[in-house]
């Protein structure tokens, strides 16, 4: 009675597997909420022409179309042509500087620059100093002292600069190791910066804060030349379960792909159905869709129109080839089977063979 159930079992086992492999449906498609599937291989071929050219050129671009928001992360590097000393240095809030006034030595002060930028001149009134440098600061102070004297000789010295003004020179200047920093976008849309006020950045692409960046520091360090990359963005995950190496929540990229996230994951197992990834995304109207990406044919076709660049906050799920979900079915089935029945049995399945059942009485 036994052996008859064994043998029983085994073509339940074998019915089961080829139902399963002739149920499988390898079209990449894109479904909304209550509509039809739409066939990506049935598109009108200039359709799939531009949605191949226009992923192509979204990755290329990566995340230079990106606009930063709270909470992204940016890597900034300084570059220097020449080397960058204290000649080149402009004042800005807090540097002490000395105004040295040979013809008319009682008009000769120490000053602080003030939060505001500026200084107040004996018998002159206020003048603005931020992102000057000394000599031109000297030229300016001449000026406004024509009345006493013909030609005033004006020297500015700097004194003291601030703590992180001397940091900041010292790193340029190559002695304070790598001349990079990471900061992260404030809630109110700003990043801090070495001798910068606070930079508004929210709203921007990283190339257009690298050039404001890059036009703040002009007027403090004239040879300083400052890039920028996004490296992250908060809040913006991309959560990859199933059959991947290293399942688990990764950083929303702006222009990384399904395949990519897919190789970000550690790439698929033995038992992923590559030909059958599902993404679940909300598009720009708030709408839920879902896309079925065929990344077999990305990868052996070049059918690119059937990759997609992956929105924050997706869903993805590589599920199994339907012979490695028929072997665990069967495992779990015809473990209880025969527990119950007395015998024990092991189910052994791979991606390429199909499911064997062996046991003893």
């Amino acid at each position: 009675m036994k052996r008859r159930s064994v043998t029983l079992a085994r073509a339940m086992a074998t019915a089961c597997v080829l139902q399963l492999l002739g149920c499988s449906d390898q079209r990449s498609y894109d479904l909304s909420q209550g509509g039809e599937p739409s066939y990506i291989d049935a598109a009108d071929p200039l359709v799939r022409a531009n949605a191949t050219s226009a992923l192509s050129q979204a990755v290329l671009r990566g995340t230079r179309s990106w606009r930063l928001q709270p909470g992204d992360t940016l890597e900034v590097n300084y570059f220097v042509s020449g080397r960058a000393t204290m000649r080149d240095y402009r004042l800005g809030v807090g540097d002490q500087i000395d105004v040295v006034m040979l013809e008319l030595p009682q008009f000769s002060r120490s000053h602080t620059v003030r939060p505001d930028g500026r200084i107040t001149l004996v018998g002159r009134g206020e003048i603005s100093v931020d992102g000057l440098q000394p000599t031109a600061l000297a030229r300016i102070i001449a000026d406004r002292y024509r009345d006493e004297v013909a030609n005033p000789q004006v020297t500015v010295h700097v004194m003291r600069v601030t703590e992180e003004a001397e940091r900041f020179t010292t790193m340029l200047s190559g002695q304070g190791g790598q001349r990079q920093q990471t900061v992260t976008v404030g809630p109110d849309g700003t990043i801090g910066l070495p001798l910068l006020r606070s930079v508004t950045v929210s709203g921007l692409t990283v190339d257009e804060v690298s050039d404001r960046i890059a036009s703040a520091y002009q007027r403090r360090i004239p040879n300083l030349q400052p890039t920028v990359r996004l490296s992250g963005t908060a809040g913006q995950l991309v959560f990859v379960f199933g059959e991947v190496n290293r399942p688990g929540p990764q950083p929303g990229a702006p222009a990384r792909t399904i395949l990519q996230h897919v190789a970000a994951g550690g790439g698929p197992n033995e038992f992923a159905a590559m030909d059958q990834v599902r993404l679940l995304y909300w598009d720009q109207a708030g709408q839920p869709r879902i896309r079925v990406a065929n990344l077999e044919n990305v990868l052996e076709r070049l059918a690119i129109d059937e990759d997609m660049v992956v929105p924050p906050g997706a869903v993805l799920y590589v599920p199994p080839t339907q012979l490695a979900r028929a072997g665990r079915i069967m495992d779990q089935v015809f473990r209880r089977l025969f527990l119950y029945s007395g015998t024990t049995a092991g189910i052994y399945y791979s991606s390429s063979l199909p499911p064997v059942l062996g046991g003893t009485r």
